[in-house]
């Protein structure tokens, strides 16, 4: 159960850097699901 402190990193990671691009949420996750291994 170690992937939920690292899954609110990339969560943040991603609003920084996607945060001025846009802040759709559906975008934001799409973007987590390809960037983590399955």
């Amino acid at each position: 159960m170690k992937k939920y402190p690292l899954f609110k990193e990339v969560i943040k990671a991603m609003g920084l850097v996607f945060g001025d691009i846009g802040t759709s949420p559906i975008y934001t996750l799409t973007v987590i699901f390809l960037l983590t291994p399955p």
